[in-house]
C-alpha cells in the first residue's frame, strides 16, 4: 500500500485565471498613447502640416517654407512663409513675415462662414507677386447666379506693410511689363525692390497694392495709409490716407482722400448684420468730380442672388 502524500509532494495549486487582464492591458496602453498625443499633438500636428505643404508646393513648382505655431483649438501662428517658384508659374513669390488667427470654433459650427467666428487677424510683411497670364486654363464653368462669397470679418484687424502686384492677364501685358521695368522710375516707399522694379512703367498695366496699413480695433480708433494704390485703367493713387473706427464690425473710414479730385468725409460699411444675410454701406463726398454725392447701398440675400438697393 502506497505512503500517503506528503506536503512536500503535492504540486501547488496553480491561482486562478484573472479574467480580463488583457483588457486592461490594452486600456493602460490607450491611456498611454492617449496621455503622449495630449502632450505631443500640436508637433505631430504641425509636422504633418509641413509635409503636406511640401508634397502640395511640389506639385505646383513652388518650394514652401515656414515656421507654425499656436494651440490649433484657439489659435494659429504662421511666421517667416516663404514661397519660390521652382519653375515658371503663376506666383512669382510670396512673403509673409506674420498671419495670426485667433478664432472660435464653436461659433463658426453654430453660425457658420458669416459669424464673427474670427476674434482677430494680423497680416504684416507681406511681399507678392502674381502672374494670372501664367496660369493654367481652367476648366470651362457653369454659369450660376451671381452671390456674394462668405464675408468672415474679424472682430479686430491688423495690416502692415502689405504690398502686392498682380500682372496683367494677358501675355503681351507680361512682357510690357518686364521690358518697360528696367527704364522705369523709382515706385514710392514702401514697395519691396522687387514690386518696384516690376512695376515701374507708366504704361504697364497691373493692380499694384504698396505699403498698405490699416488697423481696426473696437478699442480705439484705427487709421488707414496706403503707399500707391494702381488699378488698370483707373487713376493712381499716392499717399492715401483716412482714420478708422470698427465697433461690432461697422466700418468706419472719415476724412480719406484718394486724389484732390475725390474726398470722403464718410465711407461704411456695417458687417454687423452678415449672420442675417444683410450688408449696408454708406459713402459721403464733397469732392467728387467737382460734386457731391450721398449713396447708399442695402444688400440683402449674400448667399444667393442678392437683392440689392442703390439710393
Amino acid at each position: 500500500m502506497p505512503a500517503p502524500a506528503t506536503p512536500a509532494d503535492q504540486k501547488p495549486t496553480p491561482p486562478p485565471r484573472r479574467r480580463w487582464s488583457w483588457w486592461k492591458r490594452l486600456l493602460a496602453g490607450t491611456g498611454i498613447l492617449l496621455l503622449l498625443l495630449v502632450i505631443f499633438y500640436r508637433p505631430i500636428i504641425f509636422t504633418v502640416v509641413k509635409i503636406a505643404a511640401h508634397k502640395i508646393g511640389a506639385k505646383q513648382h513652388l518650394q514652401i517654407d515656414f515656421d507654425i505655431s499656436g494651440s490649433i483649438f484657439t489659435n494659429l501662428k504662421i511666421e517667416h512663409l516663404v514661397i519660390k517658384p521652382t519653375a515658371p508659374g503663376p506666383i512669382e513669390k510670396a512673403n509673409v513675415g506674420l498671419l495670426e488667427l485667433h478664432y472660435s470654433l464653436l461659433t463658426l459650427a453654430q453660425h457658420g462662414l458669416n459669424s464673427a467666428f474670427i476674434e482677430s487677424a494680423t497680416l504684416h510683411d507681406v511681399d507678392a507677386i502674381y502672374d494670372p497670364s501664367k496660369s493654367p486654363p481652367s476648366p470651362p464653368k457653369k454659369k450660376e447666379p451671381f452671390s456674394l462669397p462668405p464675408l468672415p470679418l474679424p472682430g479686430k484687424l491688423s495690416l502692415r506693410n502689405v504690398n502686392f502686384l498682380m500682372r496683367p492677364d494677358t501675355p503681351e501685358g507680361a512682357r510690357a511689363t518686364g521690358q518697360n521695368a528696367a527704364a522705369s522710375s523709382v515706385v514710392p516707399a514702401p514697395a519691396s525692390p522687387a514690386i518696384a522694379a516690376a512695376t515701374e512703367s507708366a504704361a504697364s498695366q497691373g493692380l499694384l497694392v504698396s505699403g498698405l496699413t490699416l488697423e481696426l480695433d473696437p478699442a480705439r480708433n484705427g487709421e488707414l495709409r496706403l503707399g500707391e494704390l494702381r488699378i488698370p485703367g483707373g487713376p493712381d493713387l499716392t499717399n492715401v490716407s483716412a482714420a478708422t473706427s470698427y465697433r461690432d464690425r461697422d466700418l468706419r473710414l472719415t476724412d480719406l482722400t484718394l486724389a484732390p479730385e475725390l474726398h470722403l468725409p464718410l465711407l461704411e460699411i456695417n458687417g454687423s448684420k452678415l449672420e442675417q444675410q444683410i450688408l449696408d454701406a454708406k459713402l459721403d463726398a464733397d469732392r467728387l468730380l467737382g460734386g457731391n454725392a450721398n449713396i447708399a447701398l442695402n444688400v440683402r440675400g449674400l448667399s444667393k442672388p442678392p437683392d440689392v438697393n442703390l439710393t
